[in-house]
């Protein structure tokens, strides 16, 4: 366990592998950020992966759990199975001019909350989320706010599949 309280700190990369992240502080990622295995980030505090992210542990669930990861650069999940879990009004924030692209194969991508863990988190793109894995089906189960600006559209793009936003969500200046 890994506890930073009302701090911020920063990091050339981070790997996680299961294990706990928490507290209220902010951690700024300037490189690469990789989660492999069933870790959680929880206590409040943000998570800013600077260098992008990719997620990449087979059939395993990543937890947010009242934390918010902030994606820039170019982030991706790459394997099958794999279960982003938003608990507590986590948030997953994709920013402006950043890329998440899901590239889950045979069994999809899923982001979704532990129907015992408060409220539901959120994913909100401010810049593009794709699917391009060959997974019929990705869903996310949280709502999905597709948040661009007049000078910056929100995109999501299918390239394959079925992205399925079964929670709902907003669009503004969005683009499908």
């Amino acid at each position: 366990t890994l506890t930073l309280e009302g701090a911020s700190t920063s990091a050339t990369s981070l790997t996680q592998s299961g294990g706990t992240l928490t507290g209220t502080g902010t951690l700024t990622v300037t490189g690469a950020s990789t989660f492999t295995a069933a870790g959680t980030e929880s206590g409040g505090g943000t998570t800013i992966a600077q260098g992008g992210a990719t997620f990449s542990g087979q059939n395993n669930n990543f937890t947010l759990n009242d934390r918010t990861l902030e994606l820039f650069g170019t982030s991706a999940e790459t394997v099958q199975g794999e279960t982003i879990l938003l608990n507590n009004a986590a948030s997953l924030v994709i920013e402006s001019g950043a890329t998440f692209t899901d590239q889950s194969l045979n069994t999809g991508f899923t982001i979704s909350n532990q129907s015992n863990t408060g409220t539901a988190g959120t994913v909100t793109n401010f810049g593009t989320f794709s699917k391009t894995g060959t997974a019929a089906v990705s869903t996310i189960n949280v709502a999905f706010n597709n948040s661009g600006t007049a000078g910056h559209i929100a995109t999501v793009n299918v390239a394959s599949g079925t992205l399925d936003l079964a929670a709902g969500g907003t669009d503004t200046y969005a683009n499908y």
